[in-house]
């Protein structure tokens, strides 16, 4: 039996998709397991929401003003 370019390209472009869903799916694992590092205890913590123009200088007025304050700058 004879292979035509048509069967050809619908055998690379299975397996194209098959390699592309398995990539997908370990990069989801990875993912879902990586976990943001948490900072360390402190006792005063300032969350500023919004990562404008505005919430950036005062989140650097804040840590420059006392650098026992956790700044969190949620965007």
């Amino acid at each position: 039996m004879k292979l035509s370019r048509r069967d050809t390209f619908k055998i690379v472009g299975l397996l194209a998709a098959t390699a592309t869903l398995e990539a997908s799916q370990v990069k989801t694992k990875k993912k879902t397991a990586d976990k943001a590092p948490l900072p360390k205890k402190i006792d005063t913590r300032v969350v500023i929401v919004g990562g404008g123009w505005s919430g950036l200088s005062v989140a650097k007025n804040i840590k420059m003003l006392s650098k026992d304050i956790d700044v969190v700058l949620v965007e």
